[in-house]
């Protein structure tokens, strides 16, 4: 299937993906000889070349059967719930594909489970022929190169969504926040829900204030929480010390973690490694406080904008964040 004639879109780029993560995958169990190390030379550059144009930047393991659920997860990981499905779609038609060409039976539930998912993404009649024709190659790679292009011309329209003509473009860096109210649970048993309700549409409305004060965007609520963009990571810094200072009512306490980087803009959401590192950095923090990554401290001292000068922070190295497997360095407001 050549690129250049169509083009494609992120879920078509999601088969593509998983297509090629199950068939280079199951190549050590499929070749032998001098033929595999090539083979799979040229399947784990196609592999990084769609993870590049997908923005997904994770550290696979070496591409092979025994660590294909490992790899698989991490990259499910960065993807919204609909590309998930199409990337699990290739992944499953590829290992069907694979377990065919090495003679090997396939049981009546990897089928379904094959049909159950295509039906999620709307493309069923597009996979039948696999079942209806008989699992030969020519069968597999038509269906495959038919799937991918119908999928690619499904949303090669996409409509831009109102978050990204706000952000300037789909792919783009921002600075994002994450609020948490502490012990939200806590003290909605001590207030009692009617109470609780009125103090969080407070908390909301100062919330909502501020990030029109500060430019920002509100991509979404989570329960208690704000999810939030701003256009540099000056404004995110200042949003959250207001928001620290009054958060709307004299109950709600604040925890505000900030991280600045690339990220994909999809249906008004946001999407990528750097959207979860900031929601690790919130989930780090012990009670209230508000904590920045290292990228966004030196984005600060930077900008050396007169306000933040006397700001007092405290370094905090060795922090791990769950799926970032190093240690970072954090940075908290004194």
């Amino acid at each position: 299937m050549k690129d250049d004639e169509f083009r494609h879109t992120e879920h078509s780029r999601c088969i593509l993906l998983g297509y090629l993560l199950g068939h280079t995958s199951s190549l050590d169990s499929s070749i032998s000889g001098d033929g595999l190390d090539e083979w799979r030379a040229v399947g784990v550059n196609q592999i990084n070349i769609e993870l590049r144009n997908l923005n997904i930047k994770v550290n696979l393991r070496d591409i092979s059967m025994t660590n294909l659920v490992f790899n698989a997860n991490i990259i499910i990981d960065t993807m919204e719930e609909k590309a998930e499905h199409f990337f699990r779609l290739g992944l499953s038609i590829a290992l069907l594909q694979m377990r065919h060409v090495q003679g090997l039976t396939t049981n009546s539930q990897a089928e379904q489970t094959i049909l159950h998912i295509s039906e999620q993404c709307g493309v069923r009649e597009f996979v039948e022929p696999i079942f209806e024709n008989g699992k030969n190659a020519k069968t597999f790679n038509l269906v495959i190169e038919k799937l991918i292009r119908h999928v690619a011309s499904l949303s090669a329209e996409r409509p831009i969504c109102d978050f990204e003509k706000w952000a300037g473009s789909n792919l783009v860096a921002l600075a994002i926040v994450f609020t948490d109210v502490v012990g939200a649970s806590s003290l909605g048993q001590k207030l009692g829900g009617e109470v609780m309700e009125k103090v969080r549409q407070a908390h909301f409305k100062q919330t909502r204030l501020l990030i029109s004060k500060y430019e920002g965007w509100e991509i979404k609520t989570m329960g208690d929480s704000f999810m939030v963009a701003f256009r540099n990571v000056a404004n995110a810094l200042d949003f959250a010390i207001e928001l620290q200072s009054n958060s709307g009512h004299a109950q709600i306490k604040i925890r505000i973690g900030i991280h600045i980087g690339s990220l994909l803009i999809r249906d008004n959401d946001a999407f990528g490694n750097n959207v979860d590192f900031a929601s690790r950095i919130v989930n780090s923090i012990e009670g209230a406080g508000v904590r920045i990554s290292d990228h966004a401290k030196k984005d600060i001292d930077l900008l050396r904008a007169v306000r933040h000068v006397n700001l007092k922070w405290n370094r905090i190295e060795g922090i791990k964040m769950k799926n970032f497997p190093e240690k970072h360095i954090l940075w908290s407001l004194a």
